[in-house]
């Protein structure tokens, strides 16, 4: 089924208008799927960056540092390894 799509229409400075034109041109697809892709992935990098603080704020909470976590994710992967492990 068809996804419900709404239009937006903005103003663009010329300099800017043209960047988007050669991008989309240069990406082979038209200036709306460019600009669509452009804001989804905008939006994606926002969304990273709340988790980030978020992963950070909890970090914080539980007494964590930058140099536990390479020690954190060896012992988790060394956990899900005896755990796949004994499932065989």
């Amino acid at each position: 089924m068809a996804q419900a799509s709404e239009k937006i229409t903005f103003t663009a400075p010329a300099e800017l208008a043209a960047k988007i034109n050669e991008a989309a041109e240069a990406d082979g697809c038209s200036r709306s799927e460019f600009l669509r892709n452009s804001i989804a992935g905008f939006l994606a990098l926002q969304d990273l960056g709340e988790l980030r603080k978020y992963g950070v704020a909890r970090a914080r909470e539980l007494g964590i540092m930058p140099e536990d976590v390479d020690d954190l994710i060896h012992e988790f992967r060394e956990e899900e390894a005896r755990k796949q492990e004994s499932k065989s």
